[in-house]
């Protein structure tokens, strides 16, 4: 079942997903962190119906993502400001 009438926690979801891609994955990750809660919300208030799934996941996800790409460019970019 696919959350149509519910796209912030559909799109959270893609992006948690595509997020996971190392480095330029971070602003993704972030963004379907956020949707995931606004899709949650909207579930909750009862101005969407269904995604609630969707919306844990992608929070879920973009959280795992965010902290593994915030790892990765402190990996990265890290020894690059060593004297």
């Amino acid at each position: 079942m696919i959350p149509y009438k519910n796209p912030a926690a559909l799109i959270g979801y893609y992006l948690g997903i595509v997020g996971l891609f190392p480095v330029l994955g971070f602003p993704l990750a972030v963004s379907a962190l956020v949707l995931g809660v606004v899709g949650l919300r909207r579930r909750a208030s009862g101005k969407a119906w269904g995604g609630r799934i969707h919306a844990w996941i992608a929070i879920v996800l973009g959280a795992v993502a965010s902290l593994y790409n915030g790892f990765l460019c402190l990996v990265i970019i890290g020894p690059l400001f060593q004297p």
